[in-house]
């Protein structure tokens, strides 16, 4: 007995597939729980591909980007708790370096507890 599944050709044409059947009446490769297995396998490595490439990195980059702006101003609005000069961001940082330090330990310490 031959396969259920009819095999379309370059131009149009159509006729049924010659394999013997092996379950339900379809063939090993046109059995519906095997064209569902290799389609996810096909879908499941289409999208790992996507992951690596240089646009999709480009919009996590992004995305990660906004959620550092996101801790930063939280943190220039609360700088008071970590410097005591009057102008926590002059233009030259220098004359407080301690301040910058606790101030990138506490944005290490928020963007840790983000991660989690």
């Amino acid at each position: 007995m031959d396969c259920k599944k009819m095999i379309y050709e370059g131009r149009g044409w159509k006729h049924p597939c010659t394999r013997k059947t092996a379950k339900d009446g379809y063939c090993w490769q046109h059995h519906p729980d095997a064209v569902k297995k290799r389609r996810e396998e096909s879908e499941r490595r289409y999208h790992e591909q996507q992951k690596r490439t240089p646009l999709s990195r480009l919009i996590r980059c992004n995305k990660r980007c906004k959620e550092l702006e996101v801790v930063l101003r939280e943190l220039i609005t609360h700088s008071s708790k970590f410097c005591s000069c009057p102008d926590p961001w002059p233009r030259g940082v220098d004359h407080h370096a301690e301040c910058v330090v606790k101030v990138r330990k506490r944005a290490e310490v928020v963007i840790n507890a983000k991660e989690k």
